[in-house]
């Protein structure tokens, strides 16, 4: 497992990483007097699967709640519902586990340690008593907490409603449906010259919405050019007029030699529909 801290100290082996983020000897002892563990700095640990991410997450929280901390001050995010669920029930285990050996150290101590293995003890009942208070859920949960605590602030109505994943795909599915309805019209025309079906395009509206916070660059959507061939007719017979009155000298103009590669690009390519020249 490799540790990043904030700080410049040398990177510890394994299990001195592990004892930074829970104490030393699973933090059999009491927080106030264990100077291995850090609370008060920030870590981040990368570590294959099954090396115990989880398990240093939790010892962590755990931790937190010995040393004080309130439980609805603490938030562990995750990225899916499962690994949530995974990790509440851990979480709640490791609290049951605590207290009952904090306890059994409170008994078979006395004096000051007595009474910080007996303070730890009811901080960690404590937590077990309030767990609800403890968040731990996805991202898009924990923001939408935030944004029912304060809706009027984000400009949302107090009773807004978060849709799972496949309701988004479904109401996005409707809306792409009634956009292609709607815009048919204009658009079929074109997809017909390009043989393309509107459907396909789906998946890559999908995407664009899923990373709206990434600009599109390169994609211009025009509406339907209107029939330019007699204006074009017009402007390439003034143009025959034009060549035949005059005559290819060393000091033609620009104009000129535009009007001539203009001719001769038409002539090479057969132009003859307004979309193509």
């Amino acid at each position: 497992m490799e540790l990043i801290v904030s700080d410049s100290r040398p990177l510890p082996p394994d299990e001195a990483t592990r004892e930074i983020i829970r104490g030393v000897d699973g933090l059999k002892h009491p927080v106030g007097g264990d100077s291995s563990i850090v609370l008060d700095r920030n870590l981040v640990v990368r570590a294959g699967a099954g090396s115990g991410k989880t398990r240093s997450l939790v010892d962590r929280m755990v931790a937190l709640v010995r040393s004080g901390v309130p439980a609805r001050e603490i938030a562990a995010i995750t990225f899916t519902i499962k690994a949530a669920g995974e990790l509440r029930v851990r979480f709640a285990e490791a609290l049951r586990d605590a207290g009952s050996e904090l306890e059994k150290c409170a008994a078979g101590s006395s004096g000051d340690e007595a009474a910080a293995w007996e303070t730890e003890a009811k901080r960690v009942r404590k937590a077990e008593h309030y767990l609800e208070h403890v968040f731990i859920g996805t991202v898009h949960a924990f923001c939408g907490r935030l944004l029912r605590e304060r809706p009027f602030e984000a400009g949302l109505s107090p009773d807004f409603e978060h849709i799972d994943p496949g309701a988004v795909m479904a109401h996005r599915r409707r809306f792409w449906n009634g956009f292609v309805a709607r815009a048919a019209a204009r658009w079929i025309d074109r997809f017909e010259e390009v043989d393309l079906d509107p459907g396909e395009l789906f998946d890559f509206f999908s995407d664009c919405a899923n990373n709206e916070d990434v600009p599109l660059t390169g994609l211009t959507l025009r509406p339907p050019l209107p029939d330019l061939r007699p204006a074009v007719d017009e402007v390439l017979a003034r143009v025959d007029e034009v060549m035949g009155l005059t005559a290819v000298t060393p000091g033609e103009d620009d104009l000129l030699k535009e009007i001539r590669s203009l001719h001769r690009f038409r002539e090479r390519e057969k132009l003859d529909t307004p979309a193509a020249l």
